[in-house]
């Protein structure tokens, strides 16, 4: 009569009902190198214990002399087995949530688009009825010369409040994003820039002076920089009190092969930075300036650390402007 102990049998309906387990799942849960091992661990093992139980006298003579180790494989194996199956199943609850983060992402993104373009709707819409007023009130013959001003105020906000929409969405851009940076004319996106900047203020007098060097400088970035130079000489704008707005750009490194970076300077002539406010400008979206939209010099800032290069600002000692700032924007050759 076949002797069976309790153990015996109950280690072998574990494995055959784990090879059950593992054939069904095969191509769902464990990989086919993960697959193929366990399968050949778990037969071996369920070959040996069938048998033990048959006691087949010849296969089992040869078999008994490794009796020890299969003693050993056996707790291994299963140890194997439970590590698997466990790492596996926080994988998939990895995966699950992953999932579910990327859903919420979407969502984000799209709540993130749709305000940024409502906004902008907004901004339009009273640029529109307060160009309406100003030519209506234009046509009576006795109007109010300081409520013009007042309308200067509402414009000037508006220009505030599309830049900040403006910034808040492509904030979100360079965060989410890692371009591979391209080879970028330095030249025609400082005139670019410039040009923007003057439409935007057309009621201030702005003398911006930029005469490049020469043309065809290039670096190591994308149409972020743009925004940076943008960003930049309309801090040099909004921050300025004086009547004559006066700002300067100069390139220098260009003619040297030995420097690997390029200094883009921006002077003015406004009231200088603090040196408290000056510490924290970049690291911050909040500064202690009163106009001041911080979060476009962090947006600066995020977007000249991808281009691994510097920005910098410090007090503007050209005598020609009496005062002001200077910034300098550090990039890399192309």
């Amino acid at each position: 009569m076949l002797e069976i102990s309790i153990l015996d049998f109950f280690s072998l309906s574990i494995l055959l009902v784990s090879l059950i387990i593992i054939l069904t799942k095969i191509k769902s849960f464990f990989s086919r190198t993960e697959n193929i091992i366990i399968i050949i661990f778990l037969t071996l093992l369920a070959y040996y214990h069938f048998i033990n139980f048959l006691e087949w006298s010849n296969i089992n003579q040869i078999l008994s002399e490794y009796e020890d180790y299969f003693a050993i494989l056996i707790p291994l194996c299963w140890v194997f087995f439970m590590y698997v199956h466990i790492e596996k199943t926080n994988q998939k609850q990895i995966r699950k949530r992953e999932k579910k983060l990327n859903l919420l992402y979407e969502r984000t993104d799209l709540y993130k688009n749709l305000f940024a373009h409502d906004v902008k709707n907004i901004f339009q819409n009273i640029q529109s009825a307060t160009d309406l007023c100003k030519f209506h009130l234009k046509k009576l013959d006795n109007y109010p010369r300081d409520s013009i001003l007042i309308f200067e105020i509402i414009e000037e906000q508006i220009q505030r409040g599309r830049a900040l929409a403006e910034n808040v969405y492509k904030l979100s851009q360079v965060q989410k994003l890692n371009k591979p940076l391209e080879r970028v004319d330095l030249v025609s996106l400082l005139k670019e820039s410039s040009k923007n900047v003057l439409k935007s203020y057309p009621l201030k007098k702005i003398l911006l002076d930029f005469e490049s060097p020469l043309e065809g400088i290039y670096v190591l970035a994308d149409n972020f920089l743009l925004d940076v130079f943008e960003n930049v000489l309309t801090n040099a704008i909004l921050h300025n009190d004086k009547t004559k707005i006066i700002i300067k750009i100069e390139i220098f490194g260009q003619d040297n092969p030995a420097e690997e970076y390029i200094d883009i300077h921006i002077l003015d002539n406004g009231p200088g930075i603090n040196a408290t406010i000056r510490e924290k400008l970049f690291k911050s979206l909040i500064t202690e300036s009163k106009i001041g939209m911080g979060l476009g010099l962090f947006l600066v800032k995020l977007i000249i650390d991808n281009y691994e290069g510097n920005i910098w600002v410090e007090d503007n000692t050209d005598p020609e402007f009496g005062g002001g700032s200077k910034f300098t924007i550090n990039l890399k050759k192309a």
